[in-house]
């Protein structure tokens, strides 16, 4: 015979206490699509048997109901695996000792797997095909090596949370230089290995998505992309960098804004590696700085040795190319008007008119009166002063 699920009242002081059984689950509610659905409460709701008891039914009208413990966190259990079993206050007024209703808690890790920790009634020993419920496959997930000290959540899935500090066998990351430093580990997706029930360590580098917050520590990603051409000051590689960083790694890493802006910031270097740069702006596109560099080379020129090529100011090009334009046309009109002896004066006047068509067809480039087909109507490079119409005829 068990002792009841519910609280008693203590004869040494008020508060009642708990008796915990085990419960092997045998159903679960998980939306409004179950039959035991009645209210957004039942969500989460367990039908079990009594662990270990000779009543054992699979029939849902014999099984008792349990709700989850805690609200705020919660590990819904699979078809088979044992959880406690904890009596509890209703919550509505009526709050007499009579009053009460079934929670469950943690899953027990019978197996000690990650997984799952289902186990078929009756006789262990024999083997039986491993139920889990409606549409759901066994996965071998390797577990985590622990480290001393260490809060792992390890889900069933190969997602985990590692909240770490102190040097362990099996860690990468930690010696004896930084032993008691922390670290967090966010890992979606790591590897398995054939003997799913060993503990594995995180790979930063096969687990599908990850994230490293570490203060002291290397971390031996491999990047994607290890040109750097463009930086002054090389930057050092994720790999070989010791200090407070945060690395983030996956397939893909998109960075989306809904409402207002994104922002980097950074102190030292901004550095992109990447097979194509691609950058879109809607309205338009600003760079800033002291100093522009298109190209590693024009860097080197300017700052270790050579002559760097300064970008062209269309203005002021259009400006000097209209004045040249204009004294040739006028060179082209002195020739036309020359008198000379002999043949020499067709000859000039047919150079003249030659001139003067080719200026005419020059000028066409240079458009004063419409969009320019030497300059560009999109980008635009910082002037070296503001120019007026008044400096437009300084040449």
């Amino acid at each position: 015979m068990y002792t009841s699920l519910y609280p008693q009242k203590s004869k040494t002081n008020f508060a009642p206490t708990v008796s915990v059984k085990l419960g092997r689950v045998y159903d679960i509610v998980l939306d409004e699509n179950h039959p035991d659905y009645k209210i957004h409460k039942t969500v989460g709701v367990v039908r079990y048997n009594i662990f270990d008891e000779d009543s054992f039914s699979e029939d849902p009208s014999n099984l008792f109901m349990a709700y989850p413990y805690d609200a705020t966190n919660r590990t819904y259990p699979l078809k088979g695996e044992i959880v406690e079993i904890i009596g509890g206050p209703r919550d509505d007024e009526d709050r007499s000792d009579s009053v009460y209703k079934t929670f469950y808690g943690r899953v027990i890790s019978g197996w000690n797997a990650v997984n799952h920790n289902s186990l078929p009634q009756g006789d262990t020993k024999e083997v039986v095909e491993t139920d889990l419920g409606k549409d759901i496959e066994e996965l071998k997930i390797n577990p985590l090596y622990p480290n001393p000290g260490d809060t792992i959540i390890d889900s069933r899935f190969g997602n985990s949370i590692r909240l770490s500090g102190y040097r362990g066998n099996k860690s990468i990351l930690t010696d004896r230089e930084n032993s008691g430093k922390p670290f967090t580990i966010i890992s979606n997706g790591r590897q398995s290995d054939e003997n799913y029930l060993l503990p594995v360590q995180e790979d930063v580098n096969t687990d599908m998505s990850s994230i490293y917050l570490v203060s002291d520590h290397l971390i031996p990603l491999k990047q994607a992309r290890i040109k750097l051409d463009s930086n002054v000051v090389k930057t050092v590689h994720t790999d070989k960098y010791r200090g407070n960083q945060i690395v983030l790694t996956s397939g893909r890493l998109v960075f989306n804004s809904k409402e207002e802006d994104i922002i980097f910031t950074s102190k030292e270097s901004f550095t992109v590696s990447s097979l194509d740069v691609c950058i879109d702006g809607e309205d338009y596109i600003s760079l800033d700085a002291k100093k522009i560099y298109l190209g590693s080379n024009a860097m080197v020129a300017d700052t270790q040795q050579g002559t760097p090529e300064p970008a062209v100011l269309g203005h002021q090009l259009d400006d000097f190319l209209t004045s040249l334009l204009d004294e040739l046309n006028r060179l082209a009109n002195s020739f036309n008007q020359l008198v000379a002896p002999g043949n020499v004066t067709p000859v000039m006047k047919s150079a003249s008119m030659s001139l003067k068509s080719r200026v005419k067809s020059l000028r066409g480039f240079l458009n004063d009166s419409g969009p320019s087909r030497m300059k560009s109507d999109k980008v635009f490079v910082h002037s070296n002063k503001i120019v007026t119409n008044k400096d437009s005829n300084k040449f």
